[in-house]
């Protein structure tokens, strides 16, 4: 034991230092925002009448007291890292049973994807994944104990699944659709199988999963404003948008499949390596997915044992089944859901089927390779926005705005917005005098039908605003998830454009009017 927990300690050790590198000054596009919010609350003492995650703000604001740190630096710091690190790390051992594995995993989910945000600097989402899989954790716990009414597991998981209402919305509506699934998968399963279960534990399972369900519910509706004000308005204005998750997908990786609407010109395109790492790296986990599930017909058919781990898989699945169909809705990309059933099913796969052991062990050397390989291809195109200066260049066309706005509106990319936003509230110019709420009235999201009228690919005679256009960043994201590719390419169309005139330019940021 004492060996094993050397070897997961230099793991980790050696994920932190790789994971840190690699993602050194790589944000989320919303991130400064959130960060300008949590500064505000520090400065004011109290929380806005309403946002969408209020415990991330006032948990922000903590540390910034404690910590003493302007909304800049809690951008990078690695606040995230161990305590994501850790609770996925005791997730997964619950799952396999090896904590030398489970490192291994760790390791591949923490230097995994493009910006370092989600799991290792502060973020909504990010501290709500700590909840998450501390909640799945606790699930299981609760799935295997004998005696309900005494585990100390469902007080707990009361609390972090509770808290998770206030802190992301995407990772409470998972939780709560698995807890569904294990509900009904539970009570349709148990005249086909036999469950790990005596006949008193059965009745007992049942009130217990539907009353973590109703507990969980009414927090939602009963505390949060979320559904009223976000998701329902988000629902009824979901017609007017441009591009579906599905045209997006195809115009990513496969440069192809979208409709006619001009802004398809300008999406961001992947180049072929990055569609074929993606695409193995999906292929196996969809294959392990689709063993899992002939394993767990076999048990149905033969009426063998269903164990609290098959039954949490099974609804882990179907619950990413559901939740994909619900982004894709809204707008999103949805494979990447399928990562962490992918790889929870190759865990189960690795510890229960032993015939096929190697197929696991095949799969998660795969993802050791590939996965570096797919941040160094992103990397090495120019794919991200990546600056380890902190993005400081962005002090210079705050301050301009803050002095010459004359309350014309002003619009631009995500994240040149959120960062200006932020500069503008933490300037000693500012003095804290206009609200983050103010200021976002005033500096909004670029719209579709402006970034299309600025490249003269549509005619829009109304661009009576101040256009932030950030030369600098190799990719740009508007609103509905829409990722464009860098201005660069079309700064000739929009120095051309007659309707716009160039009245503020440092080089890399560009105003026109």
């Amino acid at each position: 034991m004492k060996q094993s927990a050397k070897v997961v300690g230099i793991i980790i050790l050696f994920t932190f230092i790789c994971s840190t590198i690699i993602f050194n000054g790589s944000i989320d596009d919303f991130a400064p925002k959130h960060m300008a919010s949590i500064s505000e609350i520090t400065h004011k003492g109290q929380l806005p009448e309403y946002s969408q995650s209020p415990a991330f703000y006032a948990f922000g604001s903590v540390i910034q007291n404690i910590a003493n740190l302007s909304g800049v630096d809690l951008l990078y710091y690695p606040l995230q890292f161990f305590a994501f690190s850790l609770v996925f790390l005791i997730f997964i051992t619950k799952i396999l049973d090896s904590y030398i594995i489970a490192s291994v995993i760790v390791f591949i989910e923490m230097i995994s994807g493009s910006l370092g945000t989600t799991k290792i600097f502060f973020w909504p989402h990010g501290l709500g994944y700590v909840l998450f899989y501390l909640s799945l954790y606790l699930l299981l716990n609760i799935l295997k104990t004998t005696n309900f009414k005494k585990s100390e597991h469902l007080l707990l998981f009361i609390v972090s699944g509770s808290a998770l209402v206030f802190i992301s919305y995407n990772l409470y509506a998972m939780l709560v659709i698995l807890l569904l699934f294990i509900f009904i998968l539970f009570n349709c399963l148990k005249r086909f199988v036999i469950f790990t279960f005596d006949q008193f534990r059965n009745n007992c399972f049942n009130n217990t999963m539907l009353n973590l369900l109703l507990v969980l519910i009414v927090v939602q509706f009963g505390l949060s404003n979320f559904v009223y004000k976000t998701f329902i308005p988000t629902l009824t204005i979901i017609k007017s948008v441009e591009i579906t998750g599905i045209d997006k997908f195809l115009k990513a990786y496969f440069s192809t499949g979208v409709g006619g609407e001009p802004i398809t010109t300008m999406l961001l395109e992947f180049p072929n390596l990055i569609t074929i790492i993606s695409g193995i790296k999906y292929s196996v986990l969809m294959i392990s997915i689709a063993m899992f599930f002939y394993f767990s017909f076999k048990k149905i058919v033969n009426k063998k044992k269903f164990n609290e781990i098959d039954l949490f898989v099974l609804s882990l699945v179907f619950m990413s089944v559901v939740y994909s169909f619900i982004r894709l809705y809204l707008g999103g990309i949805v494979v990447s859901i399928f990562y962490l059933p992918g790889i929870v099913c190759s865990l189960w796969i690795l510890r229960y089927c032993k015939s096929y052991q190697k197929w696991s062990i095949f799969v998660i050397l795969l993802l050791l390779v590939l996965t570096p390989f797919y941040s160094y291809t992103l990397f090495s195109n120019n794919l991200t926005n990546k600056d380890i200066s902190k993005f400081d260049y962005f002090d210079a066309p705050s301050d301009w705005y803050f002095e010459h706005s004359s309350g014309h509106l002003a619009v631009s990319d995500e994240m040149t917005k959120n960062f200006i936003l932020l500069n503008i509230y933490e300037s000693s110019k500012n003095s804290h005098n206009i609200s983050i709420q103010e200021l976002s009235q005033q500096f909004k999201i670029l719209l579709v039908e402006d970034a299309t009228s600025l490249i003269n690919l549509t005619n829009k005679s109304d661009l009576n605003k101040y256009y932030f256009i950030n030369y600098n960043f190799n990719r740009m994201s508007l609103q509905n998830w829409i990722i464009i590719k860098s201005w660069h390419n079309y700064k000739n169309e929009i120095e051309n454009n007659i309707l716009v005139n160039n009245i503020y330019d440092d080089g890399g940021v560009c105003v026109y009017f």
